[in-house]
């Protein structure tokens, strides 16, 4: 670990710009929680600038900064080198290359959250209670409003209950760290308005999201250990394995009466896309390029992406890609361990969430569901006392 901290002198850091990042990282916390559940997409605004201006605030201010894991950011910049040498040796060209350039500048903003986390603590502590009420009541809300069929939707934006789909997401995952920073009194409540919430909508992911989240965190309430390694060896043999495993996908097919329609027609992608990736199997046919591979099975001509964030790791960037992100998983969930053991529970089950959700419904190389999980990981690390010496 590397603690980051500008000077010696400025340890006590200056009250003005003290008051000042605070406010700051008050006012992402909160539009995090309302404006980001109502519209997921402004996590690819909030996050990111919140990164930046506030690691300038803390500069010049003379904000102590905290501790930052270098392994976590030099796995970061690996992953973002192979993505670039994965497109090259793909002969995408300057377009694929490109690409990698707007990667880039959404994963390192994110990076700059890491040192964050200490001198937002003070303020996240504090304003936890208000933050997680306001969650609570967006959730509820916003499940009335789609138990109704979303006439507020359908009256401002002209649009169905589809339209809350990545705000959806966005509660669905931020929920464990803010029930986690919040105790007991809170937590209840607001994992309740958000489960009300989920089961409201019509989007099968959050529902998925949330209930594997909540059998995870309580297995990990009596058995913190044994899950945290679970998760980690089933999420990552999952992910090295899964040209294997969803090419066999055919075993579901019998219970598709039991399986959203939406997701039907994933399992057809989710099988042709392994015969896609056995294409380029060691380095991926580049960043985003799905729609350039020659030829495409048909079932995948009319998506821009998998709908599976194993099987788009591994059609991008191929086994290298997907062993580093394996690492990089590695780590994050290792780094769980740091943290208080009563958010121990929490954060498997903010983790599991994350991955069904990238899993069966959302792109995970888009700005949004970056930020949401960055955020995410930022609310751990500012909120969750680490045990002595860790």
């Amino acid at each position: 670990m590397v603690q980051l901290v500008p000077t010696a002198a400025a340890a006590n850091g200056r009250p003005l710009g003290g008051a000042a990042f605070g406010w700051l990282t008050g006012l992402a916390l909160l539009l995090a929680v309302s404006l980001g559940a109502i519209d997921g997409s402004s996590m690819g605004a909030i996050v990111p600038a919140y990164a930046v201006l506030g690691l300038a605030l803390a500069v010049v201010a003379r904000v102590p900064l905290g501790p930052v894991d270098r392994w976590t950011v030099a796995l970061v910049l690996l992953f973002l080198l192979w993505m670039a040498a994965s497109t090259a040796l793909a002969g995408r060209g300057s377009r694929g290359l490109g690409r990698v350039g707007q990667m880039a500048t959404v994963l390192l903003p994110l990076l700059l959250l890491l040192p964050l986390a200490g001198p937002a603590e003070r303020t996240v502590r504090r304003l936890i209670g208000a933050v997680a009420a306001v969650a609570a009541i967006v959730a509820a809300v916003l499940g009335l409003e789609l138990l109704l069929d979303a006439p507020v939707a359908q009256a401002l934006w002209s649009q169905n209950a589809t339209r809350y789909n990545r705000g959806l997401a966005c509660l669905v995952i931020l929920v464990w760290p803010l029930a986690a920073a919040a105790g007991p009194r809170l937590a209840l409540p607001l994992l309740v308005a958000v489960g009300f919430m989920a089961g409201a909508s019509e989007s099968a992911t959050a529902r998925l999201a949330f209930a594997v989240g909540s059998v995870v965190a309580l297995a990990a309430l009596v058995l913190p250990r044994v899950t945290v390694a679970a998760v980690a060896a089933g999420s990552g043999l999952l992910l090295l394995a899964a040209p294997v495993v969803f090419h066999g996908i055919e075993w579901v097919m019998p219970l598709t009466r039991e399986i959203p329609a939406s997701w039907i027609e994933r399992l057809d992608i989710w099988r042709e896309a392994t015969t896609v990736i056995a294409g380029a199997p060691w380095t991926g046919h580049g960043l985003r390029m799905m729609r350039d591979v020659a030829p495409l099975p048909p079932v995948m001509s009319a998506y821009t992406h998998l709908h599976n964030v194993l099987l788009q790791v591994w059609l991008d960037l191929g086994f290298v890609g997907a062993a580093v992100a394996f690492a990089l998983a590695l780590r994050l969930l290792l780094l769980s361990r740091r943290l208080d053991a009563a958010a121990v529970p929490f954060a498997a089950a903010a983790w599991v969430a994350a991955l069904v959700t990238v899993m069966s419904g959302f792109e995970v190389w888009s700005e949004a569901m970056l930020g949401m999980f960055a955020f995410a990981a930022f609310l751990f690390a500012a909120s969750a006392r680490a045990a002595p010496g860790r």
